[in-house]
């Protein structure tokens, strides 16, 4: 199999994808947007959800779908991720609408000097234990970023998340989909940003 090296393109990728969002509900943007999601959020929807499945990239599509199937006959747009591709910096990049480089969240375990410990991020756990890093949220304190659930807020829209790191931290992906359901239902515009860990953590156990 021909492999290929794949570099992340920083006008056409997740962070530009969370742009068209903010740009969809007024909120500045500090990346550029994507011209094709643009114009579909000009339709005004009531109703805007991203669902960000881990892991569920096209090199994985193209190796495991099939070409009738949902996925593939509603494909628009081909989009990179970022680099590090690591779930915690991707997530958060789709969070931030930042690359990596700028809000600094870049792997599941990061070392942060100000504590002097390797911290499993996104647990605020010292790496391989069950010990606090802190008393406080390590990552947050070091690596500050406003989400774009926030920035929607706070310019005056309404947003919501529904992911099992963000409450009421729904554990199960149908409980993910409850949630997003419920929320539609509810009156005006808004934005749902949800998230579930798979197929990422099935691609580790079981490989691709």
């Amino acid at each position: 199999m021909e492999k290929r090296i794949v570099f992340p393109d920083y006008s056409n990728s997740l962070v530009n994808l969370s742009s068209s969002i903010l740009k969809a509900f007024g909120v500045e943007t500090k990346e550029p947007s994507l011209r094709i999601v643009d114009n579909i959020l000009k339709k005004d929807y009531k109703n805007i959800v991203l669902l960000l499945l881990d892991g569920m990239g096209v090199s994985i599509m193209e190796k495991t779908l099939d070409k009738r199937g949902a996925f593939w006959s509603n494909l628009l747009l081909k989009y990179t991720s970022v680099f590090p591709a690591t779930t915690v910096a991707a997530t958060t990049s789709v969070l931030s609408s930042l690359p990596p480089i700028s809000h600094a969240w870049l792997g599941w375990d990061n070392y942060y000097p100000e504590v002097g410990e390797n911290v499993t991020v996104f647990l605020n756990k010292v790496q391989g234990t069950t010990r606090d890093a802190a008393s406080y949220f390590v990552a947050s304190k070091y690596a500050p970023y406003k989400s774009i659930i926030t920035k929607i807020n706070e310019g005056g829209g309404k947003a919501f998340g529904s992911s099992p790191f963000i409450p009421p931290y729904p554990g199960t992906f149908d409980s993910v989909l409850d949630r997003i359901e419920m929320i539609c239902k509810e009156k005006g515009r808004k934005f749902i940003y949800a998230y579930w860990t798979g197929p990422d953590g099935l691609l580790h156990e079981s490989g691709t």
